[in-house]
């Protein structure tokens, strides 16, 4: 009996782990043996499921490796996921769509970059984790290696490399967020965009008439940080009105 590895992802980190199976083994064999060598894909019994890279359909657990036409050297994902939602932000515009874990970034990209109309200058556009402007994703790492099982939505930002960025909290009587310290999004963002962001983390119910401000000004929402004159860090109140004028 013939032995493979396979390199198998999981919601622990970026870069896959080496797993050594037999050449006839199960799908169902495979995910054990992924559990056995200490990967955080569930406990046992639990409903995990596996992916071949960039394949939208689920492997059957029943079935051999080789009927899905998994083989050495091969790239796969256990997760408790069944989809993943993207969420992607470029400027002020979000796209959604819901891929499978094993769906790489270089994917999502390519999907992202058609999405927002911006064919013809792909290689200037990279994806990075909505708030962490500064670290652009790796195009080989799988959507569902940011995912904890708990939560299967992930949110990115397509963004110009070595793009120009700010450090944004927004603070509400609800709380903040990020809940600690800054998220990092591009300078040409606009504004409204963190703050639908920190409405939605902090489930607020409704917004309609709040007000942003940065000390006592008032911002205009529908411009950039860039179109202000906002630099490095900047602490955003977010609220209903009180009363006064706005900044145009």
């Amino acid at each position: 009996m013939s032995e493979i590895e396979l390199h198998v992802h999981t919601c622990e980190g970026v870069e896959p782990k080496p797993v050594k199976i037999a050449s006839d083994a199960t799908v169902e064999q495979l995910i054990k043996e992924v559990q056995a060598a200490g990967a955080a894909v569930g406990e046992p019994g639990e409903d995990i499921v596996l992916w071949v890279e960039n394949e939208e359909v689920a492997c059957e657990r029943s079935r051999k490796l080789h009927e899905h036409g998994i083989g050495h050297g091969h790239h796969i994902h256990c997760h408790r996921c069944k989809q993943v939602k993207v969420f992607v932000t470029h400027e002020s515009h979000t796209k959604e769509k819901s891929f499978a874990p094993s769906a790489t970034i270089h994917k999502v990209r390519e999907w992202a970059v058609e999405a927002f109309g911006l064919r013809g200058r792909e290689q200037d556009e990279a994806l990075y984790l909505h708030g962490d402007i500064k670290t652009k994703l790796p195009e080989h790492a799988h959507v569902g290696s940011f995912v904890k099982p708990s939560h299967c939505e992930l949110d990115m930002c397509l963004a110009r490399k070595e793009a120009q960025s700010i450090e944004v909290v927004v603070l509400t009587t609800s709380g903040s967020w990020p809940h600690e310290g800054f998220e990092t999004v591009p300078v040409h963002q606009l504004v409204k965009v963190e703050l639908q962001r920190a409405a939605k983390k902090l489930c607020l119910a409704d917004t309609n008439g709040w007000v942003a401000k940065v000390g006592n000004v008032e911002l205009n929402v529908e411009k950039s940080y860039l179109d202000k004159g906002l630099k490095c860090k900047v602490e955003i109140d977010y609220g209903p009105r009180e009363g006064g004028g706005g900044d145009e």
